[in-house]
Order: structure tokens, then sequence, then C-alpha cells
């Protein structure tokens, strides 16, 4: 039966019956002349020596070796090279498109007899499972190289041959390689992750969720998988509300486990599950989120923060101010990474906030600096802030910053420097004077260092200090 359906499915593709390759093929690969290994052996030959001049019937050909005329056990006897098999990307491409369309615009009258099918639906179906044949020789071949990387022609083969396919059929490709992600070959593995990222979008939404599933399990003991969580972050980008619901459930339940694999990933992938939810949905995220950050003992609260921030313009306004005192509040936690990470999370979520409601925020940054562990992350993030800030309210922030000048050496002088005159460059000219005028105070100081800075800063501030020309009047 395998011989014919490649012999239809050549013929529908137009390849004649004088053809060289397909008299080739003939002889040696149909099953019912005697076996003859010497004979595939010199096929093999005349494939690797032929393919760059006939890169269309070498590709059919393969499909055929493909098929059942060689045993499982005796597949890897044909193992090209790496250089062998690269050039098959672009003419697989070439001939995929072509003879797709030359099939059809043939009418549905083209005399191919095969058992058990009509003509023109015979045809189709032939011609749609000598692709499948293909399709599984790439799968196959390519993974199986002492290479680093998977092939990604072959890749890119298989993807355009998944374009060919019916729904159905699609599907069952897809899964085919899902069943893959257990393979005992790590670059197999590798390769079957860029590969369902090229099938996945190919798929129905409702049938996407059992490949999320199985790319999760899988990255559960492989954490390490190279592109394993970027592609399974897309998929849920695509998965439909129901689905992603399902998924919480399983991510909730695997996150408040103390030892569960993978968890940092596992909170990652809830910032991607709540853009496809609705309002309630992501509240409840942010709520367990919540419940996380209260657990001092866990090691992912920083993870949680950084998803809130994702949600965060997504909520409603009274929720993005209780999640902001909740950030305010971490600003006095005992951790330095947690103060920094709320620091972060103020500095993404305040320009949410309208332009009279922004000071608080800054004025709970502003108090880090008093701690000289935190101020470096204090002035940096006022440095993003404050030029967000209502006209009215710059002053003060540059001369909070001015009492803070302590000293060229300080590993935050340079940090000091550049936010302040950030600041000045949006002072009106009295404004600037003013500030001028408390840097000087630096030069009474007893420690020369004071003033050594002050002076630093002046200098720099010099261009700004230039008073305005008047327009004369008319």
């Amino acid at each position: 039966m395998d011989y014919a359906v490649f012999a239809a499915g050549l013929e529908c593709a137009g390849v004649p019956a004088t053809d060289p390759m397909r008299i080739l093929v003939d002889a040696y690969l149909n099953p019912l002349q005697p076996a003859n290994t010497s004979a595939k052996r010199e096929l093999k030959r005349i494939i690797e020596g032929s393919v760059k001049q006939h890169p269309g019937p070498w590709i059919k050909t393969m499909a055929r070796v493909e098929g059942s005329w060689f045993v499982p056990q005796s597949r890897r006897q044909f193992s090209p090279t790496p250089s062998f098999f690269s050039s098959i990307g672009e003419p697989a491409r070439e001939f995929v498109e072509s003879r797709t369309i030359s099939f059809k615009k043939q009418s549905s009258s083209t005399s191919v007899q095969m058992a058990g099918s009509s003509e023109g639906n015979g045809n189709q179906i032939a011609l749609e499972e000598a692709w499948k044949r293909l399709a599984k020789f790439l799968m196959a071949t390519p993974f199986r190289w002492n290479a680093s990387t998977p092939n990604q022609e072959a890749i890119e083969s298989i993807a355009n041959i998944a374009d060919l396919l019916s729904p159905e059929d699609r599907l069952k490709f897809a899964e085919e390689f899902r069943s893959m992600l257990a393979d005992k070959e790590h670059q197999v593995r590798e390769g079957v992750v860029l590969i369902l990222a090229r099938l996945f979008p190919k798929l129905n939404p409702r049938e996407c969720l059992p490949f999320v599933m199985a790319l999760l399990a899988r990255f559960e003991v492989e954490h390490f998988l190279s592109n394993a969580f970027k592609v399974l972050c897309q998929m849920v980008d695509a998965l439909q509300r129901e689905d992603c619901l399902e998924l919480l459930k399983k991510l909730e339940q695997d996150i408040v486990k103390v030892d569960v694999p993978a968890r940092t990933e596992k909170i990652k992938l809830l910032a991607h599950v709540a853009r496809r939810l609705e309002i309630k949905e992501r509240l409840h995220i942010v709520e367990f989120l919540e419940t996380l950050l209260k657990d001092t003992q866990n090691g992912d609260r920083q993870t949680a923060i950084s998803v809130i921030i994702t949600i965060f313009p997504d909520l409603p306004p009274e929720e993005r101010l209780r999640m902001a005192r909740l950030f305010e509040a971490l600003l006095k936690d005992k951790e330095h990474s947690i103060r920094k990470a709320a620091v972060t999370a103020l500095v993404h979520i305040f320009s949410n906030f309208p332009l009279e409601e922004r000071l608080p925020w800054v004025l709970a940054v502003e108090e880090l600096i008093k701690n000289a562990s935190d101020i470096y992350i204090a002035v940096e993030a006022l440095k993003e802030m404050i030029p967000h800030l209502a006209t009215k309210d710059l002053l003060p922030r540059a001369l909070t910053l001015v009492s803070v000048i302590k000293g060229t050496y300080d590993n935050y002088f340079h940090s000091i420097q550049k936010t302040l005159l950030g600041i000045v460059i949006l002072l009106n000219y009295e404004d600037r004077l003013r500030v001028v005028a408390e840097l000087s105070k630096k030069f009474q100081e007893k420690d020369k260092r004071y003033g050594e800075a002050a002076g630093v800063v002046l200098s720099a501030m010099e261009p700004l200090l230039l008073k305005p020309v008047e327009n004369p009047t008319s």
C-alpha cells in the first residue's frame, strides 16, 4: 500500500515515468522486486552526487526512501552529512510551492488509480501522504548528528510541509513531534522545541493546551532546555481563555509547593496567562502573587513583583493604588533585593497616576537616600521619576539631592550629579540660582571633600547659569 501511495503521490506531483530518478526508485525500492542491499547503497551514492543538479527528484526520492522499504532498525543507514542535508532547505521550499501550485491547477479528472479511493480525492490523499512521509524523514534525520544545534533548514522545510496538510493531519503531525519531547538525545529535544514553535501557530486554538502542558512537563525536568521557556510563553499567549484558566489552576497548585521544579519560570508564566483573562481573573492572580510577597521565606518574591508590574496597567484604578501602597511598604523590607525590586516597581507604575498624584511615590523613594546601602538605587530611580513631576515639585527634589553630596569619591556621586543636572535643566533661571546657593554652602563645611564635590557640580552647571537675554520690545 505504501508503494501505491507514493507512486500516486509522485504522479500527482508531475514526475514523469521516464524520469531517471523515478526509474531508479521503482527498480530498487519496489517491494515486488527482490531485496538488494547493494542497490540501495548505489541509490544513496547517486542521490548524494546529484542532489544539487536535481533537487526536486531527490526530495521526492527521499520521501520514498523514508517509506516501509527500509526497516526501522536500518533507517540510520542513510545518514547524510550536515553540509549535504543543508542543501535541501531552499529546494524543498521551491519544490513544495511549485508542485502544490501545479497540483491545484490540475483538473479533478487526473488519471491515478489507487485502491479504495476515488480519482480526485485519491490524488489529494496520495499527495498529502507523500508530504507526510517526507516530513517524517526530515524529522528523523537532521537531529541525529553530533551537532550542537538543530538543522534550521530542516525545521523550515517541516514548517512548510505542515502548511500543505489538512487540519486533522497537521494536528497528528504536531502530536508526533510532541511525543519526541521525551527523546533520549538532547539535540533532538531542542530541535523539537523549535519545530513546535513553528507548528503551534498553525493549529486550531482549541487544540493547543496539550502542547503547552507537554512542554511545561518537559521543562520541569529539563529547565535548561534551549528556547523552551521562550516557546512556552509564546504558546501561552495563543491559548484561549478557558485553557488559560485550566493552566492557571495547575500553575497555582505547583507554585505553592516548596520544592517544585521551575518554580520561578511558572510564576513568570502567570504574566502571560493574565493577558488572556478578564479583569476579575487578573485580580485573582494579583491576590495570589500578593500572598507570595507576604511569605518572607519565599525566594521568588522579586519574580512576583515583576509579574505584578506587568499586569499593573490593566488593573482598575483602586487596585493600582493598593498595589502602589504595597510596593511603598516593601521599601522598608529587610532584604535589600526586595527594596530594590520595590523601587523598580514604583518607577514603572507611578506614571500611571495623574500628575498631581505622583509626588508621594517619589517622596517614598527619596526616603531611601537616608540609608547608605540604598542611596544609589534611590538616586537612579529619582533620575527616572523626577522629570515626570509637576514643575512646582522640581526645586525641592534638587535641593534634597544637593544635601547628600559629600564627596567625589562616593560611588553614587556621579549618579547624583547626573540626576541633579537633569533636574536643573527643567528649572527656571531663579530656581537654578537657588540650587547654586545651596551648593555654595558646601564650601563652608569643615570637610574639604564637600566643597570639592560642589565645585565639580557647579563646573558642570556653568552652561546652564548664563542669564537669558530678554527679547527687545519693538
